[in-house]
This record gives structure tokens, C-alpha cells and sequence, in this order.
């Protein structure tokens, strides 16, 4: 490698000749794990001969598998530092080398027994698929027994007879067998209380800790001067020291800290938009971050939203989040940071309840309930219910679901080992990666939207999938119940856009709200035990917020009720989920409280291409272009039809929504947006944005 200048390399030059980016460079700096020797007279990194011997150093050591904050106290402490590490390494390889050995020494032994034309017990079947996956972490000890994942700790490390457990290499994190799991909860039922599911405690739909978290990432937007609060703020707010849960301890132990993410936004976005005055607007993405973070602390079994679980539904943003993009500069891998945040909060809290005096853990239980007793789908309870001869009888409820005596269920389960298949679960899903089975439903949808000329496949799309005959699960049927129908939805659908869509050659692609309905889905199927998602789960998850309007002809289907809906498929498909609570309506965070009667709307002048605006919905939103600032919605808005072209008053005027102080949408009093003509700021100009 040659030295650009005098032995000195600049930080493109280093980063071209080692493979190393220059984003990971900027970052080792802001740790102070590798400073550059000098600058030159612009600020320009230089790095000298000793620059790159420990470059060469940290790069060895992370090949290593060490983490940043432990090749800095490696580098700074001498060699003591580097054995004791590597001696820690070490073990964990053992210990996994130890694992596979038992695996091995199984197989082993079924392979012996095949070559003796020997048909393999039952029991070493059972003994090598145990060693392989029939394993459960806390949260899966949570599943089994019914209760909290803080209660389930409790239990594995203050019961005197709880199983022993052993060091899940994959997992990075203590595992349990899940059969001994089994046989212990089956003979002892005093290990409550039950589980219960967190709630939100306002009609914003969050929890006091989630309001606590978007607090700090609100002041952090207005520290810097952001018109917006996006996930890098939340990620700041996540390493706040008034932030709730362990999500920084789990940062800080990756080598994130608050001082070194904050001056990487500002170089990466810088400290100033001039739009403070205007108020600070939550992203679309954040939004869905503690949406998502609300599914995380149900997947993980947890009674709270916390730190925790909003910082790991971060890590599952999409490719274009800034808060990603700052680990990627630290080499910091997102499962590397989930892991360390789930191993903390195993550990449990401080003076939690005792195990003695806990109440029975008693009652009956819904279908998904049994399926996690006894390891397998819900599709399967639903068959042993009816094939096993000795099955637990059910009970009907008034609300149509079936219900099992727990205590029941898992003597019989003890009692029979050969169940059937253990269940295939769903992975959690990531955005535009969701679960198994939507596929076929957004084939479906994509087709609706092509029969349409749309150019997109949203919400109402899926919703007309959920109507076509070949769309698997029971969602169509529970609709046609209630008497919709597919050619009257469409046609409603049709109407509520007004002119039709005209034909074109285009492929529909398919927006981030769209699939976070399916990723909803996916997540509903997860909590309910399937194995795959349905109709039914799609139409679960647009029930949630059914009532806001996000349906665009729901205002045309005023009878169909979400909870009247949600209440018939669950029971249709044995399920049991809390259904929406519609009496409670969340607002929009980008809508104000404020309710006024509806004003006369200016009139409207037609588009360039001759249409009625009125009659080219749904509309959308473009920005000026203000010289001098950067691009921003805070500049400004005005609304443009679906042709792209602006929506104008008969005077030439651009139009937009009429909004508060703080820069949300005022509504009339029957939750309808109001339009008022927008003035352009000086040096910008109104653009149709045209279509090809």
C-alpha cells in the first residue's frame, strides 16, 4: 500500500487500499478507537505509518468476533486485556463444539441402528430432533407455562426442581428442552400469575414509557433544529439516560453512545434546517416503529412496552433508515445489538414476585393457548380435538369460541408425546420480508389493481383480495356473512375515486403501508400459533384501524362494524385476540384535536388536461422549492391530483389542507379534511408533476 503524501494516507486513500469503507473510518474516529495522526489546514483526515498498524489491529481482533468496546479496552490495556478475551472466545466455541458433539454422538447412533436394519426408537428420534431445535428460551417458557416472561425467569432461576438449562450458542442465550419444560408446568399449576397482554393508556394508542421515549426523541428533533422526528431520533432518545428499559445498555454494550450517534446525525444530516418554528412532525417510519413496538413486547411475552422492545423494532426498519445506516458506520450488526437486548431483559427485574406464593395457574384457554402448550399449530389442536379419542373435551363461550380446561390440556399433553408435527413457526417479520402465505394473497391484490388501472396495491386492494374466491382462509366467507359482496365493493371503491383509471402497461408497485398491513398479518398469525398467514389474518390487522378511515370506501360501508367483524372471524376460526375498541378512536399523530364546522371550499379550476380535481382522487402532496433551503414538507405543501398535476383555485392558487399551530390537519366535525388556498412562498413556483 502507498502512502498518498509524505507517509500519510487520507481517509479515501486507507479506505480503498484496506477494504474498509470510509463511513467505518469516520466512525472508529468519533469512538476514539482510531484517530487520525493529523489534519490538514480544511480538516481533512490524515493517517500515519502507526495509524495503520493499529487499524491492522482492530480489523484482526474483529475478525475475532470482538466487539468494538472490547477492542478498544484490548488496544488500550496491553496484552492482559487481548488473552483474557480471546480466552472468553474460546469458551464460547467450546461450549458450541460441546453441543455438536451431543448432536453428533445422536445421530450416531441412529445411523448405527439403520445399517442394522434396525428401525430407531421413538425416544432417539425424539433425543436427536431435541438436540437439533426442540429448544425454548425464556420467551418460549413463557408460551408453555402461560405466564410473563419476567415470571417465567423467576421461575427457571428460584424453582428448586425447574429443568436445568444449557448455553444456546445460536441464540447467545440460556435454553431450556422444551419437553422437560412441558413435564415440569404439567405438575405444577401454582406457578401464576397468568400472562396478560400490554395495553396502551391514552387515545394515542401508546404506553407511558413508548410517550416517554417519543418525549426525548421530540427534544432531541428540537435541539438540532429538525422539522421532523425520525428514527434517528429515536435512536437517540434510546440512549438517553431517562430512557426506560434496557435498550441502552444493550447499545452501549455494542459501543454506541449517545455523545458519538448524536455528532454522526449531525454530520450525516446536519444541526439546522431552519424549521424549528414550525414544529417537529413524526415520520411515517417512527410511526410504525411504535406500532411495531407494541407486537415486539407481545412476541417476546412481556406485560410492559419498554426501551427495549421500541429499539428492537427499529432494528427491523427498512434499508433507508438512517438510524441503520448509523450502526452500518459502526460495523454494527442489528442482531448482534437485538441479541444483547433480549439477553438483558431475560435476566428479569429486580425483586420481582416470589415463586411460593403464586396462585394456580388455572382456567380455560383458547385454541392458540392449547397450541402452545402442546408445541404444535392451531390448525392441529383443531384436528385433535375432533381425531383424538382422549382429547380434553371443549366448552362453547357466548362469544362463539372454544375453550379447554388448562390443567386438562397439559396432563394430556404429558401423556402424549407423539402429538404430531411440532409447529412450523412463522419468523417475526421485517419490512417488504413478511410471512409465509401473504404471497398468494398480494398476487391477488396486485391482480384487483391491474382489473383497475392502478398503479399501486394498498389497503382496499387487499381488501378485495380478501372477497376473491381463491383467497386462502375464512376472511371471505366471514365478509359475504355480513353481506359484502365482491362486485358491489368494487364498484363502491370505483365510485369513491371518481373518474376511472385509464389503462396502462405499468407494473403496480407495492407501497410501505401495504406491507405493513401484511406484516400486521404475520405478526397476528405469530400470537395466534399458525403456520402460515390467511385471509383471516390480513383482515384482523385492517380491522385495527378500520375506524380512521384507512380503507378508502369504508365511509361507504357504515354498517359493517370493525368489532362486529372482528369478533365473527375469531369465532369462525377459533381464535381468540382482543378485538379494536372503536368507542376510543385514535387520531392520526399528524391530525389535530381541533373540530370545526366545515367551511365553503374555494372552487376548483380544471387541470391542464381538462379534469374536474375533484373527480382525480386520490390525491397527493408536493413541496416547494424554496432556494436557499433544504428540501423539507415544512416548506411548505400543496395538493396535486392523481396525474400529478396541481390541484389550482379558480384564482391560480395551489390548495392544501387547513392545519393547526403545530402543523397538523384540522377536521370538520365529521372527521373530513378541510382544503384553503395556500399562498407560494417567495422565489418558489407551483410544478405539475406529470405522469408517463
Amino acid at each position: 500500500m502507498a502512502a498518498g503524501n509524505e507517509g500519510r494516507w487520507r481517509v479515501g486513500e486507507l479506505a480503498s487500499a484496506t477494504g474498509l469503507t470510509v463511513r467505518a473510518l469516520h466512525h472508529y474516529d468519533r469512538l476514539g478507537l482510531l484517530e487520525p495522526a493529523e489534519r490538514t489546514t480544511s480538516g481533512h483526515r490524515l493517517y500515519a505509518e502507526g495509524d495503520v498498524r493499529r487499524l491492522y489491529r482492530i480489523v484482526a481482533l474483529r475478525h475475532l468476533g470482538l466487539r468494538l468496546d472490547e477492542i478498544a479496552s484490548v488496544l488500550d490495556d496491553g496484552e492482559p486485556g487481548l488473552a483474557e478475551i480471546v480466552r472468553r472466545h474460546l469458551g464460547r466455541v467450546e461450549r458450541e463444539l460441546e453441543r455438536q458433539l451431543r448432536l453428533r454422538d445422536r445421530l450416531v447412533g441412529l445411523v448405527e441402528a439403520l445399517e442394522r436394519s434396525l428401525e430407531p426408537s421413538v425416544d432417539q428420534f425424539i433425543d436427536a430432533m431435541e438436540a437439533m431445535t426442540m429448544l425454548a428460551d425464556v420467551a418460549e417458557i413463557a408460551r408453555i407455562l402461560g405466564v410473563s416472561r419476567p415470571r417465567a425467569t423467576k421461575l427457571a432461576g428460584s424453582a428448586p426442581d425447574f429443568p436445568p438449562s444449557s448455553h444456546g450458542e445460536r441464540v447467545g442465550r440460556p435454553v431450556w428442552a422444551r419437553r422437560q419444560v412441558e413435564t415440569w408446568g404439567a405438575t405444577h399449576p401454582d406457578r401464576g400469575p397468568a400472562w396478560q397482554r400490554p395495553s396502551s393508556s391514552g387515545a394515542d394508542g401508546l404506553t407511558a414509557s413508548m410517550r416517554t421515549i417519543t418525549g426525548l426523541a421530540w427534544e432531541q428533533s428540537r435541539e438540532l433544529d429538525h422539522g421532523w422526528i425520525g428514527d434517528e431520533h429515536l435512536l437517540l432518545a434510546l440512549l438517553h439516560p431517562d430512557c426506560p428499559g434496557a435498550a441502552r445498555e444493550a447499545l452501549e454494550t455494542c459501543g454506541l453512545t449517545f455523545e458519538v450517534v448524536r455528532r454522526a446525525v449531525i454530520e450525516s444530516v446536519g444541526d439546522s434546517s431552519d424549521t424549528a418554528s414550525n414544529g417537529a412532525l413524526l415520520s411515517r417510519s417512527t410511526q410504525s416503529v411504535l406500532q411495531r413496538a407494541g407486537l415486539k413486547a407481545v412476541e417476546l411475552r412481556d406485560e410492559t412496552v419498554s426501551g427495549e422492545h421500541v429499539l428492537l423494532a427499529l432494528l427491523d426498519a427498512r434499508e433507508d433508515s438512517r438510524a441503520l445506516a448509523l450502526l452500518a458506520e459502526g460495523e454494527i450488526h442489528p442482531a448482534e445489538v437485538a441479541q444483547h437486548a433480549i439477553a438483558l431483559t431475560d435476566r428479569g427485574p429486580a425483586g420481582s414476585d416470589r415463586i411460593d406464593d403464586a396462585p394456580p395457574l388455572s382456567g380455560r384457554i383458547h385454541a392458540a393457548e392449547v397450541a402452545r402448550i402442546l408445541g404444535v399449530g392451531r390448525r392441529r389442536v383443531a384436528q385433535l380435538a375432533v381425531s383424538a379419542p382422549d382429547f380434553p373435551r371443549s366448552e362453547m363461550t357466548a362469544h362463539g369460541y372454544r375453550v379447554w380446561s388448562r390443567s386438562g390440556v397439559e396432563s394430556w399433553g404429558l401423556a402424549h408425546p407423539d402429538r404430531g408435527p411440532a409447529l412450523r413457526r412463522l419468523k417475526p417479520p421485517v419490512p417488504g420480508d413478511v410471512g409465509r402465505g401473504t404471497e398468494r394473497i398480494l398476487e391477488i391484490a396486485k391482480a384487483e389493481a391491474k382489473k383497475l388501472n392502478h398503479t399501486w396495491v394498498g389497503r382496499d386492494h387487499l381488501f378485495l383480495a380478501l372477497l376473491n374466491p381463491n383467497c386462502p382462509g375464512e376472511a371471505g366467507a366471514v365478509l359475504e356473512a355480513l353481506g359484502l359482496q365482491l362486485e358491489e365493493v368494487r364498484g363502491s371503491y370505483v365510485e369513491s375515486m371518481g373518474d376511472p383509471y385509464e389503462p396502462h402497461d405499468r407494473e403496480p408497485v407495492i407501497p410501505p403501508g401495504t406491507y405493513r398491513v401484511l406484516e400486521q398479518a404475520t405478526l397476528t398469525a405469530l400470537e395466534l400459533e399458525d403456520e402460515e398467514v390467511t385471509g383471516g389474518h390480513v383482515l384482523v390487522a385492517l380491522t385495527q384501524d378500520w375506524e380512521e378511515g384507512s380503507l378508502q370506501f369504508s365511509a361507504v360501508l357504515p354498517e359493517v362494524q370493525a368489532a362486529a367483524l372482528h369478533e365473527r372471524l375469531m369465532a369462525e376460526t377459533d381464535g381468540m385476540m382482543p378485538a379494536s375498541e372503536p368507542s376510543r378512536p385514535r387520531p392520526h399523530p399528524w391530525e389535530s384535536s381541533v373540530r370545526v364546522p366545515h367551511p365553503a371550499e374555494p372552487e376548483l379550476s380544471p387541470s391542464p388536461a381538462g379534469h374536474d380535481p375533484r373527480r382525480r382522487k386520490p390525491w397527493g402532496s408536493a413541496v416547494f422549492d424554496i432556494p436557499g433551503k433544504p428540501w423539507s414538507p415544512v416548506n411548505g405543501q400543496y395538493r396535486i391530483d392523481r396525474d400529478g398535476y396541481a390541484v389550482l383555485t379558480s384564482e391560480g392558487q395551489p390548495v392544501s389542507s387547513l392545519t393547526d399551530e403545530e402543523g397538523r390537519d384540522v377536521l370538520d366535525e365529521d372527521g373530513n379534511g378541510i382544503l384553503k388556498a395556500v399562498a407560494i412562498p417567495d422565489g418558489s413556483e407551483v410544478r405539475h408533476w406529470e405522469r408517463s
